[in-house]
């Protein structure tokens, strides 16, 4: 009797109630968890986009007080995002962290309708269910990270690529390029899976064809993303890609006397940790781009090793953060690690057993690595995969399937 819930007769004849019952188990499980946090800002990057909000609403621009020295930082989507929903229900933490726990639903809605399409219904529902107790995307929704507005405009950015790749209508590959262009201003990060639609393109069309769809996504990324460029040009007189964030990651992942543990270990009257204290911002990101790249010509089979040592950290199945607080102890990090090794395990099953089916579900694998390859270049973490992996969701659904349940119903 209890196989019969998992039949393909019965989800498919009950799909919009099961899905709807495993909506409202994410959204009551998030809201649950979102009374852990109250209006308590405990990370970092909370503390900044807070700030923000509270800055844009009392019409001093976007700046953060909470941390006054990187201006040009933080990208802007989140901080605007939060300045919206503090100027109607009031400048509280909870407030953010309930709507991106109702907003985050997309994300589950996004893998079912994609598992759906490229796989079956079961699949779609089973992928469903493990976003909905995914105990980091439950937790890191009740952030005021920019993880779950950046994971929902990608998602839906890879939909509306699907059916446009599906339709061959040059609308849907400009609403793409649209939605490219806002998950870049939440994370520029999203540039790194340009590649990725590039060849997936190339795979289901002919080669003019994919150049002309691709140059039309990127017109209109571009399109979107230039008003906060001129914004930054008005402000600060010179012209960049959202923010100079890149700079500093891309230093502190590469230089060996800026990686995480030598910084700890430099003393504070040493001349580098000296002269990037007291230069000024536009200064500091000049320096920390010469250091980073100078090391990476004069060092390259150091870099490559360091490259690879950070593409395997990628999946690591535990978070090792910079931050310290009551949130970070032994206990979550064994969490997360009972949760992720299954979770890898089988995403990878997935990826392999699917792999004679790879032009159908191209655009699966290549978003994953080539995330997983930009992502590289800097200091990788749980939360930074965190936006491929529904993703993962849907290899990790198609291999339970499989393994669990395709022999026996």
């Amino acid at each position: 009797m209890a196989m019969k819930w998992v039949s393909k007769e019965f989800v498919e004849k009950n799909e919009r109630r099961l899905l709807l019952a495993i909506m409202g188990l994410a959204l009551l499980l998030r809201l649950l968890f979102s009374f852990h946090f109250g209006n308590e800002l405990i990370w970092y990057d909370e503390h900044n986009y807070h700030s923000i909000a509270e800055s844009i609403l009392r019409g001093d621009g976007f700046y953060s007080t909470y941390d006054p020295p990187w201006t040009t930082h933080w990208p802007p989507l989140q901080g605007y995002v939060l300045a919206g929903i503090y100027a109607i229900f009031g400048s509280e933490p909870r407030v953010g962290r309930i709507f991106q726990d109702v907003y985050g639903l997309i994300i589950l809605l996004l893998i079912f309708l994609i598992g759906k399409k490229l796989f079956s219904v079961r699949i779609a529902l089973i992928g469903a269910l493990v976003f909905a107790v995914h105990p980091v995307f439950i937790y890191v929704s009740n952030t005021l990270y920019s993880e779950t507005l950046f994971t929902t405009l990608l998602l839906t950015t890879f939909y509306s690529l699907m059916r446009a790749i599906e339709l061959k209508r040059w609308p849907y590959f400009a609403v793409s390029g649209v939605l490219l262009g806002l998950a870049m201003l939440a994370r520029p990060v999203a540039i790194f899976v340009l590649p990725a639609i590039f060849l997936w393109l190339l795979v289901k069309n002919r080669f003019l064809y994919t150049v002309t769809m691709f140059a039309l996504i990127l017109i209109m990324a571009s399109v979107t993303i230039s008003p906060w460029i001129y914004y930054n040009y008005a402000k600060y007189g010179k012209v960049f890609f959202i923010t100079q964030e890149g700079a500093h990651s891309l230093a502190a992942a590469n230089h060996p006397l800026l990686k995480k543990k030598a910084a700890e270990k430099q003393p504070q009257d040493h001349e580098l940790v000296q002269k990037l204290r007291t230069a000024e911002e536009d200064e500091r990101n000049k320096l920390y781009y010469k250091l980073a790249l100078s090391y990476i010509l004069n060092h390259p089979l150091d870099f490559m090793k360091n490259y690879l040592t950070r593409f395997v950290k990628f999946w690591r199945v535990y978070p090792d953060t910079l931050s310290q607080n009551r949130d970070v102890n032994a206990r979550n990090k064994l969490i997360s690690a009972l949760f992720y090794i299954p979770f890898l395990v089988l995403a990878f099953i997935g990826m392999f057993q699917n792999i004679g089916d790879w032009r159908k579900i191209a655009g699966l694998y290549l978003f994953v690595l080539f995330f997983a390859l930009g992502y590289s270049f800097f200091s990788p973490s749980i939360r930074y995969r965190l936006p491929v992996e529904p993703y993962l969701i849907l290899f990790l659904a198609a291999a339970a399937e499989n393994i669990f349940l395709r022999k026996r119903l």
